[in-house]
Formats: structure tokens, sequence, C-alpha cells
């Protein structure tokens, strides 16, 4: 072998070799970045359920329907109150019956603690909602509506 073969030989395995570890170095930061995503991903979908029971409760109140909201309570509030009494309560939260939508910009989802969903309504009227996971379906457990609670 002629010394100018030799030489190109070990560029070539030192290229080969950077090669492998440009190679591993991507595969670790591309694992990062779905295991990264996966997590957010995750946290993200834990909120819809709530988030979603929360405006299914509030819709049902714009339209009236106070035997379904009653029935999107928790059985902890059902406990306690009866439909009259949550009916009561939402005369005190006018705003609610009248808002036609609301922004939930608060959201708090804590494994085995319920969820907490806040915001305001179309109106400005704040809100706070304390839910509970109760056998896979999220149910109101308490709410505030700009002072008022049920």
């Amino acid at each position: 072998m002629s010394e100018g073969e030799e030489g190109s030989s070990t560029w070539k395995y030192v290229g080969i070799g950077c090669a492998i570890l440009a190679l591993l170095g991507l595969c670790s930061a591309g694992s990062c970045v779905l295991f990264c995503g996966g997590a957010i991903g995750a946290g993200v979908a834990a909120m819809e359920p709530p988030v979603e029971a929360t405006r299914t409760f509030f819709a049902s109140v714009r339209s009236g329907d106070t035997a379904g909201a009653y029935a999107q309570t928790a059985s902890s509030y059902q406990a306690s109150h009866t439909q009259a009494d949550l009916e009561a309560a939402l005369a005190q939260m006018p705003a609610l019956a009248a808002s036609t939508d609301q922004t939930i910009s608060n959201r708090n989802v804590q494994a085995g603690q319920g969820a907490t969903m806040g915001g305001t309504l179309d109106d400005g009227t704040s809100f706070q909602a304390h839910l509970v996971d109760e056998a896979g379906v999220w149910r109101i457990d308490s709410l505030t509506v700009g002072g008022s609670s049920l």
C-alpha cells in the first residue's frame, strides 16, 4: 500500500464514525421529542373531558334544562342538595343562564382529586367549577359564578 491510500482509509473510518455518532444523536433527540410531545399531548387530552362536562352543564342551564343540569352534578352534591336547591342557586346566577359562551382559561386536573375549571362567561363574569370523576364521567361538584355558589 502506498502512503496516500493508507491516509485516505483513516479518514474514511473517521468519517464513518462521525456519521454513526451523528445518527445516534439524532435518534436520541427524536426520542426525547416524541416522549415530551406524548406527555404534553396526554396532559391536554386529560383536560378535555372535564372541559366538555363543564360546557355541557352550562348549556343545560342556558337552555333551561335544570333537570339535565342536576343530573350532571356529582353524587356528593346531590346527597346534600335537591333539584329545587339547584334551581334556587341558579336563579342567583343570571349571568350563567344568559351566557352564550364561556372561556375556560384555567384548567387543572389532578388524578384522584378532581378538576378545576375557571374562566369567564361572554359578559365577563368569572366562574370556577370543581368537577369529580365518577366512574369515568365528569360531574360538577361545586360552581361559583360571579361570587354566587351552587
